[in-house]
């Protein structure tokens, strides 16, 4: 029989697995179905085997969707570098369920190695990051070393700064071997204040001065109070029958506060009187006596550099002025 034109031929409903199709094979005239062509081109050597790979070209628009890809069908190989940029991730499209746990880390971010516990990522300005070790922030000290004694202020190591309170020792009180009258106590110690920066591993020595002794006539002046060679404070002057006395006074730091000095005590007055002792920055002096009995003068109670108080005679013999208070150096870091 002669073959009927295509063209005549009643046209199918659809192209279907079991449909057969005529072709030529070395020239005799043979069949094949519609499954022998399909998996024909779906094979490994069939006419899709050489497309490995598809370019934009051959994706329409919104072509492919995400149900259209299986889970975990795109990974990091079929992406090619710099593919996606921040034109292709809707806003809120990545969060924290997106990121698998430490999927990002320093090799993602452009940082070398992963630092150290407790240290920061800081810009370069250049679109790389440095781990960064958190600077100490000026002031903010949290420990304090309190000198009553001599000795040696040393770094732990790590302290770049420190703030060092000095105080000279008080002034002791004085005495006066006249019946019924008082003498002056003694002056408080002047004061240091500074600020200082360190080196690692400095060590300071640290002298403490003592407080003046009380007497019977004129008290002894108290002792100088130093940081090393960067500041000090000398101490008060010791009181003495009915005359005044000065306070010491601080040098070599930022803010150096004289002590407090005392006042002369009227001779000749009935009843008469003793004088405090002065005060330093960190207390007040000890306190006078009124008559008419004979009392020694008082020392400081809880204070650092105070004068003594200055005695008193009644009819009784002479009383000694009281001690002054002995300094202190106080390191904040």
């Amino acid at each position: 029989m002669a073959n009927i034109k295509i063209s005549d031929l009643t046209a199918a409903s659809v192209a279907a697995d079991a449909n057969e199709f005529e072709i030529n094979e070395a020239g005799t005239s043979k069949k094949v179905t519609g499954s022998q062509i399909k998996a024909y081109v779906n094979s490994a050597d069939g006419a899709l085997a050489s497309l490995n790979t598809v370019d934009t070209a051959q994706i329409d628009d919104g072509a492919i969707t995400t149900a259209k890809l299986d889970a975990d069908a795109v990974d990091g190989t079929k992406i090619a570098d710099d593919a996606i940029g921040n034109e292709h991730i809707a806003t809120g499209a990545v969060n924290a369920d997106s990121i698998a746990s430490n999927a990002v880390g320093a090799d993602e971010l452009n940082v070398p190695g992963n630092g150290t516990a407790g240290q920061y990522l800081a810009s370069d300005g250049d679109g790389t990051m440095t781990w960064t070790t958190l600077a100490v922030a000026a002031g903010g000290f949290s420990s304090m070393d309190v000198f009553t004694s001599p000795g040696t202020w040393t770094n732990p190591g790590n302290i770049t700064k420190v703030k060092v309170t000095v105080v000279g020792g008080g002034g002791g009180g004085g005495g006066f071997n006249d019946g019924g009258k008082g003498a002056t106590g003694g002056a408080g110690g002047g004061t240091a204040i500074e600020v200082i920066p360190f080196p690692s591993g400095t060590n300071v020595p640290v002298t403490i001065g003592n407080g003046g002794a009380g007497s019977t006539a004129t008290g002894s002046s108290g002792g100088t109070s130093s940081f090393g060679a960067y500041c000090s404070a000398t101490g008060g002057a010791g009181g003495r029958d009915y005359q005044g006395a000065l306070g010491g006074i601080g040098s070599g730091g930022q803010l150096n506060i004289g002590g407090g000095a005392t006042d002369g005590v009227p001779s000749g007055a009935s009843p008469s009187h003793s004088g405090a002792g002065g005060s330093s920055y960190l207390g007040g002096g000890g306190r006078g006596w009124s008559g008419p009995t004979s009392q020694p003068g008082a020392s400081p109670g809880r204070s650092y550099g105070g004068g003594g108080g200055g005695g008193y005679r009644g009819p009784n013999p002479a009383q000694s002025g009281g001690s002054g208070a002995a300094g202190v150096v106080v390191v904040e870091y």
